[in-house]
């Protein structure tokens, strides 16, 4: 089943200055980055791969529980698994 996951990046996450394609998100995790709320409230839809990610952002994620999992461990350690 597809799932729609909002999760905010928590100061010290791997996560953090790092861009989509350098985490790999899609490829290490199955999951998607669907979009992102920045703390200022900028909103940023369908963000690119170049997109950094930023402390206190939060992100929309898409894919089902497993992938999410994975993704969520990615953004804090550094790592799909």
């Amino acid at each position: 089943d597809l799932l729609l996951q909002w999760y905010t990046i928590e100061p010290e996450s791997a996560c953090i200055g790092k861009t989509i394609q350098e985490l790999q998100v899609r490829t290490q995790t199955g999951a998607s980055i669907v979009s992102i709320i920045e703390p200022d409230r900028a909103k940023r839809i369908n963000p690119g791969p170049d997109t950094v990610l930023n402390e206190g952002a939060t992100l929309i994620l898409a894919g089902d529980r497993q992938t999410i999992g994975r993704l969520k461990h990615l953004l804090v350690h550094g790592r799909a698994e």
